[in-house]
């Protein structure tokens, strides 16, 4: 049988700077001391005509960055790639132009993609039909859900006749009557004799869909062998992680990460026939090291003469007398010089009003150190620069964009709302069991599994909580390492202008965009967001 891809020694290698100006600094460093990640090392395995093949792995294992190098989405560090047909990668939004309609996009993915005018008008209708989206495939891409841009993308790839699929958790959103449609089409693919990669973490699909599975670990490969004897033994592995505590979890994962991350003087060299390739691009290397040597010594003497020039720009404007180098203010005598910012005291309680904000250790926002979530209350302590502001966290000082704070807003007094008078967001069919869903909150992880039925995907965040999806119901359950449900998620609600008011008139917070909301009742906190057709409640 004749191999569809091969993939020998690839490595995939990213470089982690602290700040900015360190990047640049190593553009013209002959010795490199920064540090590299490894989200690939070493991977190598064929993959034959007409295989479905599974792709596993705990969250941070390289499974995104697997599927965009097999993609052509972005290139190896090292290592050879070879795939014998067109590829075509399906993720969440994957290639989708966020400014563009459906029907733009559409038309530009097709024409990327090679496929002509009149190709692209015959299999338009067909893309419209299996995506059904409705009257959003006129809309922007960026007023879509996530499901919504999911199903568009899912539709073009299908109907674009590639010849090799990556599917990438894209059927993790949606209804199920969209998944059953996906399910259909891949079955098509399997039977034309088509080769599919298909990645999720959801292990009952995975093992109903594929012929192989590969098992990647923190950059490397596990394994790679048939469906249930690879599944059974990752299955024991994540027994194994979950039974650890949060401490021993967080250790683990420092422990593999280190291991993917190491200096650039101590750099990862894999096996003999990698180094062999190394050697033989150390000339070319050493070109480019004198080049940028060059370019150094040439900008350096250049700057140095205008130590020597009087008013440079002036004369660099008697050179070029058609290009404005300075302002008219700058013309009169000597440069224009921006005056020192003076910090200006806040002292005030403040909040996150965006999805994630970054918090940074400098007031230039340029070592970046944490993120905080829309609604993370803070004290702000005063405005450090034009942009950021400093503020106080956890008892850590960082700072952050002054567009990411709100801050003096009026405590409103708690809403009185109750989940009753939200349900005309909902659909029909969950307006009358959605009581029976809300009574397992505070129930352990053993009562909601053996109580439901229908659970499509299971997940565990860094901080050890557990997430129990049933897709086809839009629930999903929060469960905290102490074992118990805290929060539950419900998705695919209709944020009309009737829920936007209501939801103006009762929130606490509301974030920038107005896309976020945050109403706090009694006994919950109540986090709304219109992108994701989205409501995590979360009792206090």
């Amino acid at each position: 049988m004749k191999p569809k891809v091969i993939l020998s020694n690839v490595t995939k290698r990213y470089s982690l700077y602290k700040k900015n100006s360190d990047k640049l600094l190593d553009i013209f460093s002959i010795k490199k001391r920064g540090k590299s990640f490894f989200a690939l090392k070493d991977i190598s395995f064929e993959v034959f005509e007409g295989e479905t093949v599974g792709v596993v792995g705990i969250n941070g294992s390289g499974k995104s960055t697997l599927s965009s190098i097999l993609a052509q989405v972005i290139p190896p560090s090292s290592g050879e790639l070879t795939i014998h047909g067109q590829p075509s990668l399906i993720a969440i939004s994957a290639g989708l132009n966020n400014n563009l309609s459906g029907i733009e996009n559409i038309e530009l993915k097709c024409l990327m993609l090679g496929l002509s005018k009149a190709e692209t008008q015959r299999i338009k209708p067909d893309i419209i039909e299996f995506a059904d989206i409705g009257d959003f495939i006129e809309q922007p891409v960026k007023n879509y859900s996530s499901g919504m841009k999911s199903r568009l993308g899912f539709a073009i790839s299908v109907h674009t006749d590639p010849d090799l699929l990556i599917v990438d958790e894209a059927l993790s959103v949606g209804d199920k009557t969209f998944y059953d449609k996906c399910l259909v089409k891949i079955n098509e693919f399997k039977e034309q004799g088509k080769t599919i990669f298909f990645i999720s973490h959801s292990l009952s699909q995975i093992k109903t869909m594929t012929d192989r599975v590969l098992w990647l670990h923190f950059g490397e490969l596990k394994k790679i062998g048939e469906t249930n004897e690879v599944l059974k033994e990752y299955q024991d592995f994540v027994k194994w992680f979950s039974s650890l505590s949060k401490e021993e979890k967080k250790a683990y994962r420092k422990k593999m990460l280190s291991e993917q991350s190491m200096s650039d003087s101590g750099r990862y060299s894999g096996n003999s026939k990698r180094s062999q390739a190394h050697k033989k691009g150390s000339y070319f290397s050493r070109i480019v090291t004198f080049m940028q040597v060059l370019i150094s010594l040439v900008s350096l003497t250049i700057a140095g003469l205008f130590l020597f020039i009087d008013k440079p720009q002036i004369q660099l404007s008697s050179y070029f007398p058609n290009i404005s180098i300075w302002s008219d203010a700058d013309k009169d005598d000597g440069l224009e010089r921006k005056e020192a910012f003076t910090p200006e005291s806040i002292g005030s309680t403040g909040f996150i009003q965006v999805e994630k904000a970054n918090l940074y250790r400098d007031e230039d926002l340029s070592d970046k150190v944490e993120e905080l979530p829309f609604s993370t209350k803070v004290y702000v302590e005063e405005k450090s620069t034009e942009k950021s502001y400093k503020i106080l966290y956890d008892d850590k000082s960082y700072f952050t964009k002054g567009s990411s704070l709100l801050f003096d807003i009026n405590e409103k007094q708690l809403s009185t709302i109750s989940f009753q008078d939200q349900l005309f967001m909902f659909d029909d069919s969950f307006k009358a069991s959605y009581a029976y869903f809300l009574a397992f909150f505070d129930s352990s992880y053993e009562e909601i599994d053996q109580s439901l039925r229908g659970l499509t995907e299971e997940v565990e965040d860094e901080e050890g909580n557990r997430f129990l999806v049933y897709g086809y119901d839009n629930v999903t359950y929060r469960v905290t390492n102490q074992n118990v449900s805290d929060a539950i998620i419900f998705n695919n609600l209709t944020f009309d202008e009737e829920a936007l008011q209501f939801l103006k008139q009762e929130a606490k917070l509301v974030s920038e965009d107005e896309k976020m909301y945050l109403v706090e009742t009694e006994g919950y906190n109540w986090y709304y967001n219109v992108d994701k057709q989205e409501l995590l409640l979360e009792k206090k």
